[in-house]
């Protein structure tokens, strides 16, 4: 009896302890590494009740020195679904986060709105939808994780599309809906003053 007790004992803490690992190994909330006055918890702020699968990781670049390494996670039970009909990934419907690492090489202006050189996260606020391998509208803000000069909190941004085109990689289309104002001192280098509004018409497109 007493040897059935520990058997039984030993399998429950088993089990348990191989659901806190897959539980971890599946999460896609933490903190990431980020500027100083910074802190990012998770690829999404208000993803909570979103279960995510992975479906697409991808590298983009544009003609301008941005690049992004972005991942596209699905809704599981959405995904699922869609697998049951022999849907693929990258045709699936549903809920989808877009997040990742965007990197400015050399600072991008547009009028007085700029877009300073350095490495930033890429951060969903909410869920948007994907149907047919695209998404589209996903608002989300970009922290730096290293000190921007003139960047005092996260840059508002959109990205307006994210096209899934060869199965493997993905065509985006980025806005920024504020960035720091430039202007020059006497001896023409750039100083970097408060946020202002890009207007919609600041658009980086990546593939």
């Amino acid at each position: 009896m007493k040897t059935s007790k520990l058997n039984l004992s030993l399998i429950v803490t088993a089990l348990i302890f191989q659901l806190g690992c897959q539980k971890s190994g599946n999460s896609t909330s933490g903190d990431v590494a980020a500027a100083p006055g910074f802190i990012v918890s998770g690829t999404c702020v208000n993803c909570a009740d979103m279960n995510r699968t992975v479906i697409l990781q991808s590298n983009s670049q544009a003609q301008n020195g941005v690049s992004a390494t972005t991942t596209l996670e699905a809704d599981t039970f959405a995904l699922q679904q869609n697998t049951l009909f022999g849907n693929s990934p990258t045709l699936y419907q549903g809920r989808a986060v877009l997040s990742g690492t965007l990197r400015v090489s050399s600072t991008v202006q547009s009028g007085i709105c700029t877009f300073p050189a350095g490495t930033y996260v890429i951060q969903a606020l909410n869920p948007t939808f994907m149907t047919y391998g695209i998404l589209r509208d996903e608002q989300v803000q970009l922290i730096p994780q290293f000190a921007v000069p003139g960047v005092t909190g996260p840059i508002p941004a959109v990205i307006s599309q994210a096209v899934i085109y060869g199965g493997t990689r993905l065509l985006l289309n980025l806005r920024l809906l504020q960035g720091p104002a430039i202007a020059y001192t006497g001896y023409g280098q750039p100083v970097f003053n408060s946020m202002v509004n890009c207007q919609d018409a600041f658009g980086i497109t990546l593939n």
